[in-house]
């Protein structure tokens, strides 16, 4: 297997392994797990999920490169992953659109900000009402589009999410959270 041949060439050459090639080989441990007794698999025998955690943005996008990398190569030898959504999550701040909030520096502030403008109460308050409260309009597009759709199927990079949500004019932060978290039909699991 791919990461399974880089991690034991990368082994081989340092006394333990680069993280790159750690994360390379834990996925694809994942993808080939298939007798996996998780309960996400009770309901979604074909769609589960694989949730990554890291702590910089930087090891997400290696980690993120790695897998688009491995997808292609499985598509390369005849692997059909139609539906498989490959996402990273970061924070508002480095995910935020809107032409206002995502100019602040702190990231307490964009949060703040962001908050001000996507809270529940704050939604309900300017669709009854229109124009008595501002709203961020990425996130209120969010609205037109089917839970488990708001992003397309593949692997996307933190920057991938931002030109997706450029163009259809929907938040990359509530996207890929609602994705993340929907288990509705077409959830992003995997």
């Amino acid at each position: 297997m791919l990461a399974a041949t880089v991690y034991s060439r990368c082994r081989r050459e340092r006394e333990r392994p680069c993280p790159s090639c750690r994360s390379s080989s834990r996925i694809c441990r994942y993808e080939s797990d298939s007798h996996c007794d998780h309960s996400s698999h009770q309901f979604y025998p074909n769609k589960r999920k694989l949730i990554y955690c890291s702590r910089t943005v930087p090891e997400i996008e290696k980690a993120l490169a790695e897998l688009k990398r491995l997808m292609e190569y499985r598509e390369s030898m005849g692997a059909k992953d139609e539906g498989f959504r490959g996402l990273g999550l970061t924070s508002r701040r480095n995910l935020c659109l809107h032409p206002e909030v995502s100019k602040e520096k702190k990231g307490k502030v964009a949060d703040s900000r962001c908050r001000d403008l996507t809270s529940s109460f704050a939604c309900e308050k300017g669709r009854a009402d229109p124009g008595s409260v501002p709203l961020c309009s990425f996130h209120e597009e969010l609205n037109n589009y089917e839970q488990g759709e708001l992003l397309p199927t593949g692997v996307m990079t933190l920057d991938d999410v931002k030109r997706y949500g450029q163009e259809k004019g929907v938040c990359p932060y509530f996207a890929i959270r609602r994705m993340v978290c929907c288990r509705g039909q077409g959830a992003a699991h995997s």
